[in-house]
């Protein structure tokens, strides 16, 4: 894994919560840390209050789309409180876009030693970041289609009129309550038969019937 490949102790997600607060105030979304490294939870993210102006101006560059590179030795008093309760002593964090814009972060930590991270351990977390950024954005846009067909089924079951849809060769895709009553054909009967089987009287299904 990323953090394997990386050789650190514990690798994070954070999610931006609250504009208002200046970028300041997050949310977690997902942490590995190796054995015996204690986890960064909700619970030790709620020890820095999110209006904190050293918090924010932690975050500050994250929001102007560049790393942080933080050493607890030189961290500020709330910054440094929180490492030491990591025991991490060297944390990267680069920014998260999605659909271009600031979603949270991506860090990582090393509690074992003042880590200066390269130029190439930078590129690779940034690397890291686009791909969890992509991947949020296709999460975020299959919940949007699945609310979509959720609101549609809810309007369509309860519609009078017979609401059917149909594919480029005319085979039957969705067929609503209301055409099962005007129809007289179950779902299940109508799904993947063509629409002509339906509609169209019998004599007209066999051309060679028609003068």
């Amino acid at each position: 894994m990323a953090a394997n490949a990386l050789n650190v102790d514990r690798i994070y997600i954070l999610a931006r919560s609250d504009e208002a607060a200046g970028g300041s105030a997050v949310s977690m979304v997902h942490a590995w840390q190796r054995q015996n490294i204690p986890t960064l939870d909700a619970v030790a993210l709620s020890s820095i209050a999110p209006d904190s102006p050293e918090l924010a101006a932690w975050f500050a560059p994250l929001l102007a789309g560049e790393p942080v590179i933080t050493h607890t030795a030189a961290a500020g008093t709330v910054v440094g409180k929180l490492m030491r309760r990591m025991r991490n002593l060297s944390t990267l964090m680069v920014p998260l876009l999605v659909a271009g814009e600031y979603w949270g972060y991506l860090g990582i930590d090393d509690c074992k030693l003042e880590r200066p991270w390269t130029g190439a351990e930078i590129d690779v977390l940034k690397t890291l970041a686009q791909v969890v950024g992509a991947l949020i954005l296709r999460e975020q846009a299959q919940v949007l289609l699945q609310n979509s067909e959720e609101r549609f089924r809810a309007v369509s079951d309860t519609a009078q009129d017979a609401i059917i849809m149909m594919d480029a060769a005319a085979t039957v895709v969705y067929w609503n309550r209301a055409a099962e009553s005007i129809f007289g054909y179950s779902t299940g009967e109508a799904i993947g038969k063509s629409v002509h089987d339906w509609l169209a009287p019998a004599r007209f299904h066999d051309k060679s019937t028609m003068a």
